[in-house]
């Protein structure tokens, strides 16, 4: 959200009744037993408008206006009635029982939905309920790159050696579901002059630029190098499994656009986005609630997970009578693992397998 969302009026608008009943005065609870003269019917949208007097109530339905002078209602259920009057006991309701205040919720020009919040579709509820029709957002353009002669678009026959390019698409999709335009670049060639051109035009037009694999040391990593001449770029090995390669930095377009590289490895790629790409585009965009990292839940391990110590690992598994059960397919390569998942334990570094019955930590897929 690129500004504050202020709320118009107070909320409630006038003081409401928070259930169908009889309004009446709190004052007139005296005595054990209180009968009071039935004089008229307030509806949500189609308030009472006459008078109540001392001794008198109205039928009222839940969300309509109280009366000026009312403060207090009493459930249908609590009640003895007939069409002239009602009757109950004094101590069936406290005064000011069942009113909504005006105001008591938010006060008029209070801050409802700050700048820099994600709008959630609670928030989008909120902004209706104040009449807003447009907001003005936050929406990074993110151009989506892979390089690799081996690579070749869905639907292209395939050569001795060939592949087909599915990271771009797998990122495509998540940066899409977060709330963010893409910009799909393609597969981009092991060529130093095709690529620089490419990115060149591609950091025109957007924010951030993300691609899989080709930012390793090895020699044919020809992106590092175009990388390095169009801004700072720095590269990481994370202790992480599946996911060790990472670059990021800056590249200047006049602008600073931000570049992140993920693993080759579809598994790698998926993982690294998770957990790096999603918050950096969050803060990007300027979030400032919270930032978009899994959720995760203590889980209890069915059987025996086998895990690396050297790292921290992140198992993908699924849940077996209620308890995690890793898969037999681990490898970063295989999408399939993470695809037929229902959560990935996280396995901290130094750890090693787990036995059965250990509990550690996970995240819902």
């Amino acid at each position: 959200l690129c500004e504050d969302v202020l709320s118009p009026f107070d909320v409630p608008r006038f003081n409401n009744s928070a259930m169908d009943g009889y309004a009446f005065r709190g004052s007139e609870l005296k005595g054990e037993r209180v009968t009071l003269a039935l004089c008229g019917t307030s509806y949500a949208g189609t308030p009472f408008e006459g008078e109540v007097p001392v001794g008198a109530c109205i039928r009222i339905m839940t969300g309509a206006a109280v009366p000026e002078g009312l403060d207090t209602v009493i459930p249908f259920e609590d009640v003895e009635a007939t069409d002239a009057a009602v009757s109950f006991s004094a101590d069936a309701v406290k005064p000011g029982a069942n009113v909504r205040l005006l105001g008591e919720e938010i006060r008029r020009g209070q801050v409802v939905i700050p700048k820099g919040a994600m709008l959630t579709p609670e928030a989008l509820g909120l902004a209706a309920s104040f009449g807003r029709a447009a907001l003005p957002c936050a929406s990074l353009r993110v151009g989506v790159f892979s390089t690799g002669d081996e690579l070749r678009e869905p639907g292209e026959p395939l050569g001795p050696g060939q592949i087909y390019a599915s990271n771009g698409y797998l990122l495509e999709a998540l940066i899409t579901r977060w709330g963010h335009e893409v910009v799909p670049l393609g597969v981009l060639p092991d060529d130093e002059t095709v690529l620089e051109k490419a990115i060149r035009a591609a950091m025109a037009e957007c924010d951030v630029l993300v691609t899989t694999g080709g930012v390793g040391e090895g020699d044919h990593d020809l992106i590092s190098r175009v990388l390095g001449r169009l801004g700072s770029i720095e590269h990481f090995h994370v202790r992480m499994r599946p996911g060790k390669p990472l670059a990021f930095g800056y590249l200047d377009a006049g602008h600073p656009v931000f570049f992140m590289g993920l693993p080759g490895n579809p598994v790698a790629a998926a993982m690294s986005s998770r957990l790096f790409l999603r918050p950096t585009l969050a803060r990007l965009s300027g979030l400032t609630d919270k930032v978009e990292r899994p959720e995760t839940v203590r889980v209890v391990c069915g059987k025996d997970v086998r895990a690396k110590a050297s790292r921290t690992d992140f198992v993908r598994g699924n849940f077996v009578n209620g308890k995690f059960e890793g898969s037999p397919l681990q490898s970063s390569a295989m999408l399939t693992s993470l695809m037929k998942a229902d959560a990935v334990l996280i396995v901290p570094e130094g750890t090693g397998t787990l036995p059965a019955g250990s509990e550690a930590d996970a995240f819902l897929l």
